[in-house]
């Protein structure tokens, strides 16, 4: 199931978000995803409405890189 899982995330290059698995469950899936160096995995929330994202690789380089700039700004000087 991880891996299927982990290759959807990759084919879709959209994040894959689990419900309703254990904590065990979610630690399987962690494991088996580890060292795919094309996907990061995540959990989210907490209790019963904690749930498990795959999010390929591609999807957070995006994410990062639309971090990045608003991180420079904020640590430049303002222009005089």
């Amino acid at each position: 199931m991880a891996l299927r899982l982990g290759e959807k995330a990759k084919r879709q290059r959209k994040t894959v978000t689990v419900d309703a698995l254990s904590a065990a469950d979610r630690r399987i899936i962690h494991a088996a995803l580890q060292d795919d160096p094309w996907v990061t995995t995540k959990s989210l929330g907490q209790g019963s409405y904690r749930r498990l994202l795959i999010i390929p690789e591609g999807d957070r380089k995006k994410k990062e890189e639309t971090k990045s700039p608003t991180a420079e700004r904020e640590g430049a000087k303002p222009p005089r």
